[in-house]
């Protein structure tokens, strides 16, 4: 008798171990899921927030490459409208080059 009672006590404390690690776990869950929550929401938030500063840069920036775009195109147009000496008739050895 004695056995089966000591048996029974230490179910009975294995089963109050075994709850207390199964609240812990879901508490775990529960905080991790909270945690991510606030990191994506925060993201969310802050480009919410920080798009109306974002905007006129973004603008700016795509005005600047458009502008080094065309800054290219306008050299390479001056660079083949300038006429070579081969075609100007000029004799060779009279341009001198130091």
């Amino acid at each position: 008798m004695e056995k089966e009672e000591e048996i029974l006590e230490l179910c009975r404390e294995n089963n109050k171990i075994l709850r207390g690690m199964r609240r812990s776990q879901r508490l775990s869950s529960i905080f991790s899921l909270f945690y991510w929550l606030f990191i994506v929401g925060s993201m969310i938030a802050g480009y919410y927030f920080i798009q109306p500063l974002i905007e006129p840069l973004m603008n700016t920036y795509q005005q600047a490459m458009s502008g080094i775009s065309d800054l290219g195109t306008n050299l390479n147009d001056l660079k083949n409208s300038i006429p070579s000496a081969d075609s100007l008739n000029i004799p060779s050895g009279t341009i001198k080059t130091d």
